[in-house]
């Protein structure tokens, strides 16, 4: 079981939000629009590994509504990149709408969650995003 994602090809922080680069058209997303955010590691420790960010956005009284979430996913290299992304984020939709593994990700370029694929982080994350 999983849920719908949309992804991302590229992204830029800014200050009023993300914009984001899906299938050659850019989208503005704004920081009061993303409910919460969810960070990992995902593929092998010693080997490939990308730094996967969700984003869950839906309508609601600044809840996720199950079934009205669309999910923006997208990968970053670990390291600097990864770490000046997570922290735009942090700073703009705040810690209480991110998972701790976002915080660990502005210091550590790497998240503290590891998932060995995509499956395994959309079953962990399903609860955490959508409520379900």
């Amino acid at each position: 079981m999983g849920y719908r994602v949309q992804l991302v090809d590229g992204i830029d922080a800014g200050s009023e939000g993300l914009d984001l680069l899906r299938d050659g058209e850019q989208t503005h997303l704004g920081w009061d629009e993303i409910r919460q955010v969810a960070a990992a590691d995902v593929g092998e420790p010693d080997g490939v590994l990308a730094v996967v960010v969700e984003l869950a956005c839906g309508v609601g009284d600044g809840e996720v509504v199950a079934g009205s979430a669309v999910i923006y996913r997208f990968a970053l290299e670990p390291g600097i990149e990864a770490s000046a992304v997570a922290k735009a984020i942090l700073d703009g939709v705040g810690k209480q709408r991110c998972t701790p593994s976002v915080a660990t990700l502005v210091n550590n370029g790497r998240s503290r969650r590891w998932f060995s694929d995509l499956a395994s982080l959309e079953e962990a994350n399903l609860e955490i995003l959508v409520g379900s």
